[in-house]
């Protein structure tokens, strides 16, 4: 299975949402949420392979954001 990632814009989307949840954790529940409706609902001709990668876009904005504020702090 080969994973999309970086497929579209709202990658860039997705990554600056991840690096800005860790200011605001309720962020992560929303995205979430949003991306199961988006997969089930909204777009159910959507592959597994482009949900994970959405997922995988927020993980690393979560993590940089996360070294960034281990490097400044």
């Amino acid at each position: 299975m080969k994973v999309n990632v970086f497929d579209d814009w709202y990658s860039i989307g997705h990554l600056i949402l991840g690096f800005f949840t860790l200011a605001t954790p309720l962020a992560f529940i929303i995205f979430l949420l949003y991306e199961l409706v988006e997969f089930c609902l909204k777009y159910p001709h959507e592959k597994a392979p482009n949900f994970v990668g959405d997922i995988f876009e927020f993980v690393l904005g979560l993590g940089f954001g996360y070294l960034v504020i281990r490097t400044v702090i």
